[in-house]
């Protein structure tokens, strides 16, 4: 998937949203590509210097998935993303960063 991502900020929330851009990868035969995805993020300011983040996506995969794959993407996906944003964040070459927005 080729998306367009786009930031904003707006008092003390940042959203990041991100939109699939259809056309701009060659297709390739006995390759199904996703046409319609569009995912967000939002991250606003908590008390004691804590963060409140929301994840939201939709996606249509243009052809059948398993349905394991798709309950383990669904259950597994959100925790193993928070748990890695999470560790990303506590790094110290991220502890005084700031956004150039």
């Amino acid at each position: 998937v080729l998306a367009h991502v786009r930031w904003r900020r707006d008092g003390s929330s940042v959203r990041m949203q991100s939109d699939a851009v259809e056309g701009r990868i060659e297709a390739k035969k006995g390759v199904t590509r996703i046409r319609e995805a569009s995912a967000s993020w939002v991250f606003t300011a908590a008390d004691n210097g804590r963060t409140h983040a929301v994840f939201e996506i939709h996606m249509d995969p243009n052809g059948a998935i398993p349905g394991w794959l798709l309950n383990r993407l669904v259950v597994n996906s959100p925790f193993t993303t928070f748990t890695s944003l999470e560790k990303q964040a506590s790094k110290e070459k991220y502890a005084n960063s700031s956004l150039a927005f």
